[in-house]
Order: structure tokens, then C-alpha cells, then sequence
């Protein structure tokens, strides 16, 4: 019976030692941590945007084409400043060009195969309109 008790007595001792808060090394036992996760990300992580569409710049001579109801072509168009641009009447309707910025001109009224140039000295955005059919076109001088 008295080793009953001694046995109960070790068994009772070995779980109160199990249970303490002393490591083996005689340091008291740290409590685990919880280490905080990342809030989640309500916004959707960013998409590279294409790069926008870039327009050649052309230094001088550049054509345009005169299309009559159909417009210009291109209808827009970059050139270097002291650049040329020759407008062609590519139809059978007349057609006459207005420009009223720095370079303000009026071409006299062009029929089928004429052409007209005109030189853009300085940069800037010029909105050129063909005041017979109201149709534009953008020059970009830079």
C-alpha cells in the first residue's frame, strides 16, 4: 500500500511538473505568440496600362489626303515645327481649308487632284476644317 501511495505521489508530481511554467533549462517558458496576418486587400492590385498609341513625328512633306464626305487622311497628324503639310483633293467634290490660330490661312477652293501646302512655323495644335463638308483634322507642331 505504501507503494501505492509513492506511486501516486510521482504520478501526481510528474503532471504538477509537466504543467509548470519552467523549461527544462530552469528559464521560464515563453508563450506562443500569434503573429497578426496581413489585413486582406480589398482593392485589386494594379494593371500595367498599355502604352498609348504614339504618332510618328514627320519633319516635312507630309501628304494629306482630302477625302470629301469621308474627311482627311490621317486625320491626325505630328510634324516638326518649320514642317510642310500638302493637303490633296483625292475626289470629285470641291473642297476649301481653314485654319484660323498663329497660322491662320484659307486655301482657295480645290477640286479633284489640286493640292495645297502650307508651312507650320510654329508648335502648337492646329484644327484644321474643311468649311465645305465641316469635317476636321488635328496638326500636331512640336
Amino acid at each position: 500500500m505504501k507503494l501505492l501511495k509513492l506511486l501516486g505521489m510521482l504520478i501526481v508530481f510528474a503532471v504538477i511538473a509537466g504543467c509548470s511554467q519552467t523549461s527544462t533549462s530552469g528559464q521560464p517558458k515563453s508563450e506562443p505568440t500569434a503573429t497578426p496576418a496581413a489585413p486582406p486587400t480589398t482593392e485589386p492590385s494594379a494593371q500595367p496600362l498599355p502604352p498609348p498609341e504614339v504618332k510618328p513625328v514627320i519633319p516635312s512633306g507630309a501628304d494629306i489626303q482630302i477625302l470629301g464626305k469621308g474627311g482627311f487622311e490621317p486625320n491626325e497628324i505630328k510634324i516638326a515645327a518649320g514642317g510642310t503639310i500638302t493637303w490633296k483633293v483625292t475626289d470629285k467634290s470641291s473642297h476649301k481649308l481653314h485654319e484660323n490660330g498663329v497660322n491662320g490661312f484659307t486655301s482657295p477652293v480645290l477640286k479633284e487632284g489640286e493640292t495645297f501646302e502650307n508651312m507650320f512655323k510654329d508648335a502648337g495644335t492646329f484644327e484644321i476644317i474643311d468649311v465645305v463638308f465641316g469635317k476636321e483634322m488635328t496638326i500636331v507642331v512640336q
